[in-house]
């Protein structure tokens, strides 16, 4: 994708990142409000798979645009490794009378969060940055 260069280019570029991602956004925040039982785990759970999957769409949208965007404290690595240990040691696992499934899930809902806001403001700056990406 070529985009225009100077402040209308970089207006451009933020424009085709913004209504795919708030559309997402908003039909998960559809999900988590018709959430049942133990709404808090429940919202988290849905907040980590959002965001999750958030994570790496705003990396891709940023690639798409062609801009870099490898930055943020939970990268697919480490989501893996928290939501591993939260199921090794979950409670029947048999690896003892733990019950970690529902903090590592807490953990991962604050760190997706995190980490797709840095990786939004990464791509705000680079737009702003160089206002002639692509070219």
């Amino acid at each position: 994708m070529h985009i225009v260069g100077g402040r209308q280019g970089v207006a451009v570029a933020r424009a085709a990142q913004r209504p795919p991602m708030s559309g997402r956004i908003g039909h998960a925040e559809r999900e988590v409000g018709s959430a049942r039982g133990d709404e808090l785990a429940t919202a988290a759970t849905v907040a980590a798979v959002l965001f999750s999957l958030m994570v790496s769409y705003t990396r891709a949208r940023a690639e798409a645009l062609g801009l870099s965007c490898k930055v943020g404290i939970a990268t697919r690595a480490v989501r893996v490794v928290i939501l591993s240990a939260g199921l090794v040691f979950a409670k029947g696992a048999s690896l003892g009378d733990f019950e970690l499934l529902a903090p590592a899930v807490y953990v991962l809902a604050a760190l997706t969060l995190f980490t797709t806001f840095q990786r939004i403001f990464h791509v705000r700056a680079q737009l702003q940055g160089s206002p002639e990406q692509g070219a």
